[in-house]
């Protein structure tokens, strides 16, 4: 494996090709402007941290790496958020097929949903829907 990050560009690599919707897909150091209807709908990939499942006696260790997808819709005027979640479910559901059971390189393992955070709508109008996938990796 050249890099312990290599799953980030492989993942963002594979959103761009399966999910046409998103205007764009950023990993952790992307920027976003200030008018969300610029880049909205958009997903972000970010690195969530790492457990490590077992250490043969120094030689390789297993490590569970956690990678958030948060999918951004714009939501203005959405009191009750019904029409951002109307925008983002079919993204949500997207997002799964295309990550879930899927190996982002070799070494990896393939990708599993896990629990996430609950969602988040901002008070400039952007309703934020977090995904958690994980993969092990042998380093």
């Amino acid at each position: 494996m050249a890099s312990y990050f290599d799953a980030e560009a492989a993942i963002i690599t594979r959103l761009k090709a399966t999910v046409s919707e998103f205007k764009d897909v950023i990993g952790t150091a992307g920027i976003i402007s200030d008018d969300p209807s610029t880049y909205c709908p958009l997903a972000q990939v970010s690195h969530e941290g790492f457990s490590a499942l077992n250490n043969d006696r120094g030689e390789k260790t297993l490590i569970k790496q956690r990678w958030q997808i948060a999918i951004v819709v714009a939501s203005p005027d959405d009191k009750d958020g019904a029409l951002s979640r109307a925008e983002a479910g079919p993204l949500i559901i997207k997002v799964i097929q295309a990550l879930a059971g899927w190996k982002p390189g070799a070494g990896y393992s393939a990708m599993a949903l896990e629990q996430s955070r609950g969602d988040l709508y901002t008070s400039a109008g952007i309703a934020i829907y977090p995904m958690t996938f994980t993969t092990n990796v042998t380093i």
